[in-house]
């Protein structure tokens, strides 16, 4: 299937067989018999529920709280708290696993006791964690103590981010509890603990640098939980949050504007993380409010944030689960883990040959160019080249299992490449440069020495 694409360039998408990741993971402090305490679990699950499997057991009695993401490193990061009697705190501190364990299993790294070296206390809990890809940065929440703090992720460089200028909501004055960051801006919104009974609580924001935006207003109508700001939406800086009374999902600019639900009818929603390209968005409901008769209680849900497809359930139904935050590891290693973000689980139209969004782009076009199988972008693959005469900048996976080969002709009959059979070197390549974590960007000129009418095209092809 040959398809014009830009000036001078022509795109060829070939068909081939399927190879086989992008992960879901979530902290679950099981509940137990009051004041005795469960080891905590982190779970790791497919984008579309599939693949369900216990990541890692705490070895005695914990209260695991934050968890973050570095698919580049191959690590993750989760706040600790070990219990004694079940209920006192032992220890604070953040530890590391790797995202992928070895066959003879893996034991966790503590990077970080807190308070800075000594035995930890409630006053030093850890509710939040966020990682800082770009700089390569930690960031947590320890809401006693007002604060949001980083550090870098052998534990050293331990600094103070922002303070939270007021006190906390109702009887309690405390800090950031739940956070996101904006990494594009450099800013973080965040929101305090709540206590029960309480409405019209409010999210505030400030700077990495450590400056307090007094000006920002967002309130929610009922209790705070978690907000992720999405600089990627099609309207400009897009804040997700979750309120936890109103079992609601809801959206907002974040400049302001009408407030939108994302999603309803949830129970107690706690941790929210969302993948920009696919629009899902993946919510941990610890099923604590009331009765907890939702569908969505004690699970982790995928939604959508356009608010118009069902909510899928991502893991079992468990009475005494209570699945905290949630992380989201976006690399696709294959077509077949890029194909879950997007379509749940018996979904039609998910062949590479499909084009179920209906813009022209089959869905191996559509993987191999970054963009939705499932809304109408297929212009946005032009987003990930820049064509100048003689050469190409262009994105491709760091994963192998797809090939986007770079061919040249003269005459548009005759294809050649570097490695044909014709044994010449038609084409030079830059070292790669990086572009997130599951891509990379590479420019492609012609070694062909003299003055050439030549034109370009990318093959592209499942190995």
């Amino acid at each position: 299937m040959v398809k014009p694409f830009l000036p001078g360039v022509m795109l060829l998408i070939c068909a081939a067989a399927v190879a086989q990741g992008a992960k879901v993971y979530y902290v679950n402090q099981p509940e137990g018999v009051p004041g005795t305490g469960q080891a905590g679990v982190i779970v790791a699950v497919n984008p579309d529920g599939t693949g369900l499997a216990t990541h890692y057991t705490a070895a005695g009695p914990t209260d695991l709280r934050g968890i973050a993401v570095d698919p580049e490193n191959n690590r993750l990061f989760f706040a600790y708290c070990e219990l004694a009697g079940g209920v006192n705190p032992v220890q604070v501190s953040l530890r590391t696993l790797p995202l992928v364990i070895p066959g003879g299993g893996a034991m966790p790294v503590t990077i970080l006791t807190l308070p800075d070296g000594t035995p930890g206390s409630a006053m030093n809990a850890v509710a939040d964690v966020e990682y800082d890809r770009t700089w390569q940065q930690v960031y947590f929440s320890q809401p006693a103590m007002k604060l949001l703090r980083r550090c870098d992720p052998a534990g050293g460089n331990l600094t103070n981010v922002l303070t939270h200028p007021g006190a906390g909501v109702g009887p309690r004055d405390l800090g950031p509890y739940f956070f996101g960051l904006d990494l594009v801006n450099r800013a973080a919104y965040w929101a305090v603990v709540t206590t029960s009974g309480d409405t019209n609580t409010a999210y505030s924001k400030g700077s990495l640098a450590g400056v307090v935006d007094a000006a920002f207003s967002l309130t929610t109508p009922s209790r705070t939980r978690d907000i992720v700001a999405d600089p990627a939406a099609p309207d400009g800086l897009r804040l997700y949050w979750n309120d936890r009374q109103n079992g609601a999902v809801y959206s907002r600019l974040a400049g302001g504007g009408a407030v939108l639900t994302v999603a309803s009818g949830l129970n107690a929603p706690h941790g929210l993380v969302i993948d920009p390209l696919a629009r899902k968005g993946y919510v941990s409901d610890t099923g604590k409010r009331g009765s907890g008769s939702q569908a969505s209680s004690h699970r982790v849900v995928r939604i959508s944030l356009d608010g118009l497809s069902p909510l899928e359930y991502l893991s079992p139904v468990d009475l005494v689960a209570e699945p905290w935050d949630v992380a989201l590891d976006l690399t696709s290693s294959s077509y077949a883990d890029w194909r879950r973000r997007f379509f749940a689980q018996g979904a039609a139209g998910t062949g590479i040959n499909d084009d179920p969004d209906g813009d022209g782009l089959i869905n191996l076009g559509e993987y191999a160019f970054f963009c939705s199988p499932i809304h109408a972008d297929a212009w946005k693959a032009g987003q990930v080249f820049d064509v100048q005469p003689g050469r190409i900048r262009m994105a491709r996976h760091r994963r192998m299992d797809v090939d986007v080969r770079a061919e040249v002709s003269t005459n548009l009959t005759d294809w050649h490449w570097n490695g044909d059979a014709t044994g010449v070197t038609y084409l030079n390549f830059s070292a790669p440069e990086s572009r997130d974590e599951d891509s990379e960007w590479i420019t492609v000129t012609s070694a062909v020495p003299g003055p050439q009418r030549f034109q370009l095209r990318l093959s592209v092809r499942l190995l």
